[in-house]
């Protein structure tokens, strides 16, 4: 038994290592609590050598100068007091109670109001040409943003870097949908709906119907984003299929405190990795909590942007504070009465963390955030809890249901509730019981969260990405030669282009252009694709011939409906240089009409793929036939993932051979024109007979083809 034992210890030990040699990291932050949480990894990758870049718009509220890290000030199109009124009106909001069935739009409509600002933000910044040139050319190594705003991910499309995500989640669980992952209304809670993981028929049934008003409110939530970045990569193009190119997910929460459900394995789940260094308290605050004795002291704080209230509510909790044995140490900015209670101290900002690790802590009043939540946890202080707004109802009611705190409602909070809510959580030792069961559960773990963070934002570093851990669906570019067929005549496809990363051959193309390769969509690769490398010219890959040319890629043109998913998998790549035109390398043309190639004909199929489902790749280039296959057959075998009018798709016969892995892109010729371009196999089996091979239709994206080649010039 003391062998795995070792093997964490190992494991850890080679996580305390230093990096070998720092990388560039660029961070675009959101403001408020969310950078608060992100400033502890950004100044933890400086003390481990990495070079790192925050951009901060010049109007912030919490994201300053710091001698942890360089900051590059950006302009925005709004003044500082403009932003502060879009603040104000979040903080005085939470205080006004909805009419009833409303909360939840006028909910959604207040983050819409925030965010619509934002993202004129990130246009001035994406527009400010002198600025993106400076990024461009700073060589960074990855981008570290929160995906709450849409400007990181855009700028890492933009400068071709992958993205490590760090968050707590999205609104309408944006996050886990555009991972892919399975979120059966039957077990997992949707937000807003107030169940737990155990549900009853009628809360599933509660459930079902609330995941259809969520998908409603998620178009008004994400309207502005989408808008956004259709207008930078192409319509159609929405900010869920941005996102799901991030390379790692930092999920600020775990399952001491989420719902148990599946997930993918780039969500690297780093909850309480705000609470792990306490400091001590100054001088004066430490002889106030210690004066409280055997009654202890409780912290009351409503995060970082709510500090103040209306007269008649902190009225009620300055009654209450008065009435108790506690002392009170309280964030509150707002109009004081004259006569503060003696044991109530009013601070402009206060050390939660270091308050709630103080053993005579005894209950912690908050708003349900999990930056303040995992604080609580990893310090085991009970809490009494006012959800405000966004996902902070959830947030409470995950706390409730554990029995580790009680809940109560700012609109209508009395001096008495108080009283009767603090007495139970202060006298109710099984409060403080559960909490401390949950805080060990919590902090029994071989890694803390800073150093998985650590570690996986090094590791995207070092690997230049983590497609591996990526959902594909059903072959990607790494997954997707000619199986049996015949070696070809050396240039006798003189069309053919070899599309390979650092001199590995990846996929297939054809050369339609001189300064044009098209492709399958998925053949890029989304985490590094300024690496990409077109080869014309070439027979034997692995051979560095006379007659080949090599041409690195402009620019990257995927079809705007293309999300990573199998349909509209085309592509067309703008070449650096034009390609040189001779007995080696020539284009084809396209067909000019659709030819309805009818079931059984021959077409012609060519590559450098894998020769067999479990067989090395070929370095000659091999070409085989295909017989085409009746539409409504390979719709019977693929169901939804084969659209008839998008796709073509043959049979493969175990004597002819067939496309396999590494194939994708490659040419389907019949009648002496590409028809379509190699898209999927199965997955791992490409020579299973049952399975037809499925290309997608060229003649049907032509109309998109011209316009995109016309922008560079005329088409033949």
């Amino acid at each position: 038994m003391w062998f795995p034992t070792l093997g964490v210890v190992a494991w850890l030990c080679c996580l305390s290592l230093g990096p070998v040699q720092g990388g560039k990291v660029l961070v675009m932050p959101v403001d408020g609590s969310h950078w608060l949480s992100m400033k502890i990894l950004v100044k933890e990758l400086t003390r481990r050598g990495h070079e790192v870049l925050v951009l901060v718009p010049e109007t912030s509220l919490l994201i300053h100068s710091s001698e942890s890290f360089k900051t590059e000030i950006y302009q925005v199109p709004f003044t500082k007091a403009e932003l502060d009124e879009k603040f104000n009106e979040l903080r005085t909001g939470v205080f006004l109670k909805p009419p009833a069935f409303t909360d939840m739009l006028i909910n959604v409509q207040r983050l819409v109001n925030f965010t619509s600002l934002q993202v004129k933000g990130c246009e001035s910044l994406l527009n400010n040409e002198p600025l993106m040139s400076q990024l461009r050319g700073g060589g960074f190594d990855l981008m570290l943003t929160d995906p709450f705003l849409p400007c990181g991910p855009i700028l890492a499309r933009v400068l071709s870097i992958p993205a490590v995500y760090f968050l707590r989640g999205l609104p309408c669980e944006l996050d886990l949908k555009a991972n892919q992952c399975p979120s059966p209304p039957s077990y997992v809670p949707v937000f807003f709906s107030g169940n737990t993981g155990s549900m009853t028929f009628p809360e599933r049934v509660k459930n079902m119907i609330m995941s259809f008003v969520e998908s409603y409110i998620c178009k008004i939530i994400y309207v502005h984003f989408d808008d956004l970045v259709s207008k930078y990569f192409g319509d159609n193009m929405t900010y869920k299929d941005l996102v799901s190119h991030g390379a790692i997910w930092l999920l600020r929460y775990d399952f001491t405190f989420e719902w148990p459900r599946p997930v993918m394995p780039n969500m690297v789940f780093i909850g309480g990795i705000n609470c792990a260094k306490k400091a001590p308290l100054p001088a004066d605050l430490e002889e106030f909590v210690n004066g409280s004795g055997d009654d202890g002291f409780i912290v009351f704080t409503m995060g970082s942007m709510v500090s103040n209230m209306p007269e008649d509510k902190a009225k009620q909790f300055f009654d209450a504070f008065q009435q108790i044995p506690q002392r009170v140490v309280w964030r509150y900015t707002g109009v004081t009465p004259g006569d503060v209670p003696e044991n109530v101290r009013l601070m402009k900002w206060l050390p939660q963390n270091d308050l709630l690790a103080h053993p005579k802590a005894k209950v912690f009043i908050t708003h349900g955030g999990t930056h303040g939540i995992y604080e609580g946890i990893c310090n085991a202080v009970p809490m009494l809890m006012f959800p405000l707004f966004g996902d902070q109802g959830d947030n409470v009611h995950r706390m409730v249901v554990r029995g580790v705190a009680e809940k109560l409602s700012i609109y209508d909070v009395t001096t008495e509730k108080l009283l009767v809510a603090l007495n139970k959580l202060t006298h109710d030792k099984t409060y403080k019981e559960k909490m401390v069961e949950l805080s060990q559960i919590h902090l029994d773990r071989p890694v803390q969260p800073l150093d998985l963070a650590v570690f996986w934002t090094e590791f995207i570093m070092r690997h230049k990405g983590a497609t591996h851990l990526r959902l594909f669906s059903l072959t990607g570019a790494a997954e997707s030669g000619i199986v049996g067929g015949k070696v070809s005549k050396p240039h006798s496809r003189r069309y053919m282009a070899s599309l390979q990363f650092h001199g590995q051959h990846s996929c297939g193309g054809i050369l339609i252009r001189e300064d044009f390769v098209l492709t399958a969509a998925h053949c890029q690769n989304f985490d590094r694709p300024q690496e990409m490398m077109v080869v014309l010219g070439a027979h034997n890959i692995s051979k560095s011939e006379a007659s080949q040319q090599k041409i690195q890629v402009a620019k990257y043109h995927p079809h705007p409906k293309y999300t990573g998913k199998h349909d509209y998998d085309i592509m067309l790549l703008k070449l650096e240089n034009n390609a040189k035109l001779n007995k080696y390398v020539t284009t084809v043309g396209l067909p000019k009409k659709d030819e309805k190639i009818p079931a059984n004909a021959n077409c012609l199929v060519a590559g450098w793929g894998q020769t067999g489902a479990h067989e090395p790749a070929s370095k000659v280039l091999k070409e085989t036939t295909e017989k085409m296959q009746f539409s409504f057959e390979c719709k019977n075998m693929w169901q939804d993932y084969f659209i008839p009018d998008h796709m073509l798709c043959t049979k493969f016969d175990k004597k002819r051979g067939g496309v396999c892995q590494g194939d994708s892109g490659g040419p389907l010729i019949c009648n002496k024109k590409p028809q379509g371009i190699t898209a999927f196999t199965l997955m791992a089996d490409c020579n299973n007979p049952k399975y037809p091979h499925v290309f997608t239709k060229i003649h049907f994206f032509l109309p998109w083809i011209k316009k995109i080649m016309q922008g560079y010039g005329n088409v033949a």
